[in-house]
């Protein structure tokens, strides 16, 4: 039976308008999924708080949701920030990566959102005295000039502990930080003590990368690195897509019938393959051709729709690949080609680009200048061409993806 959703007022035009933008690493018109990501979260962060409270160190509470790009790592954070904003929720901080250069600066940040108004009242009484009343002192305590050479160095965190002791903090304190792929053993010293948890505070930090992170974390870290929260960002199902698309039609004030979103819902999810870079595209397609109809959902052009949709994942497509890449384009597709439906381990994909580079054929199969077998594999896993589920298992998480790299090989093979 096909029930009728009524709306009133018509169409907000202008609303349909904004939701045309292929929108990217910001916050999407609408979130669904990722209830058992959030649920991570929230239990490190209530247990860091417990462990807190108890005068325990608060080891241990590093979250880290990993996936190729459009994987929604970006969205999720986001959707973090704007999800915890009352007086009772974990407090929400984010600070870009290289903050984590430089513990006492990240201390800073987090006393500036803890202790406002004592922070800034210790720089006010010694703006006069310190640091040629520049001001922005807090913490004093530490002495900057320690090294791990001359002794081990006070910790920053202590100073935090100092103001708010344990039994103070009513919440804690969510630490977001993107783009985690990016740290050097330069972010490691602030890193080993967020993962030590030895200031007994509830510091939970939350990082967003792509699918090698958890290896150049524990690179920055050295071997002392556990992660026990590792989620890998996947697709999101039929049923979550369809109610994207409800939300945004609701919010819209798009009328339509229980056939129609069954149907342009179940078609997205299909297009995008669940993938949430190309359910936004897909959307952004859907809600241009409804900018042409003025948001009459009947005469919309569903043709010229998919004809958008398409041009934009291939886009992101072409923006996703590396000069590498470009340069290794049939290489790529026979390793691609080679790796069975279930994966394979990253072992055996080293032997598959091994067995299918050719140094003396057409540039275009050979491993690009400078690469090794295993430097090619980590260009690809960071690009996001492959990725490793639950187990280890390397293979692309886009069989749209996949076939496109195949298929762009193929002028060249036949040449």
């Amino acid at each position: 039976m096909s029930c009728s959703t009524k709306k009133t007022n018509g169409p907000d035009l202008a609303l349909i308008e904004e939701f045309t933008t292929p929108w990217d690493r910001q916050y999407p018109p609408v979130f669904v999924g990722r209830e058992a990501e959030f649920e991570i979260v929230e239990e490190n962060c209530r247990r860091a708080l417990d462990l807190c409270r108890q005068g325990e160190q608060t080891a241990d509470h590093i979250v880290v949701f990993r996936g190729a790009p459009g994987a929604g790592k970006s969205s999720l954070l986001a959707h973090i920030r704007k999800f915890w904003i009352g007086e009772n929720d974990p407090l929400v901080v984010s600070v870009p990566v290289r903050i984590l250069k430089n513990t006492g600066a990240l201390v800073r940040i987090i006393g500036e959102h803890v202790l406002p108004s004592e922070v800034k009242e210790l720089d006010q009484k010694t703006v006069s005295t310190t640091r040629g009343g520049t001001g922005g002192v807090w913490p004093i305590e530490i002495d900057q000039s320690q090294t791990r050479e001359t002794g081990p160095m006070q910790s920053e965190f202590n100073v935090l502990e100092k103001s708010m002791p344990a039994k103070k903090w009513k919440r804690p304190v969510c630490l977001l930080v993107d783009e985690i792929q990016t740290v050097t053993k330069e972010h490691g010293d602030c890193l080993l003590k967020l993962h030590l948890g030895e200031h007994g505070l509830p510091i939970v930090l939350v990082c967003a990368g792509l699918a090698n992170s958890a290896e150049k974390l524990q690179q920055a870290m050295s071997p002392r690195l556990t992660i026990g929260n590792m989620c890998t960002l996947a697709a999101l199902p039929p049923a979550e897509v369809q109610s994207c698309v409800k939300q945004m039609f609701d919010r819209c004030r798009i009328n339509y019938n229980s056939d129609q979103l069954e149907g342009i819902g179940g078609e997205i999810a299909t297009r995008s393959e669940g993938w949430p870079q190309h359910v936004r595209t897909a959307t952004a397609a859907l809600f241009g051709g409804l900018v042409e109809t003025r948001g009459d959902l009947g005469t919309v052009d569903f043709a010229a729709v998919e004809q958008q949709a398409v041009a934009y994942r291939e886009n992101s497509y072409l923006a996703r690949q590396s000069k590498e890449m470009g340069r290794s384009v049939r290489l790529v597709a026979n390793v691609l080609k080679m790796i069975p439906e279930g994966g394979a381990p990253a072992d055996h994909v080293v032997d598959i680009i091994k067995a299918k580079a050719d140094p003396m054929g057409q540039r275009a199969g050979r491993l690009p200048k400078g690469m090794d077998a295993e430097d090619f594999l980590d260009h690809l896993i960071h690009y996001g061409i492959l990725q490793p589920d639950e187990d280890g298992m390397l293979s692309c998480p886009i069989p749209s993806l996949r076939t496109w790299l195949i298929d762009r090989a193929v002028p060249i093979t036949k040449k």
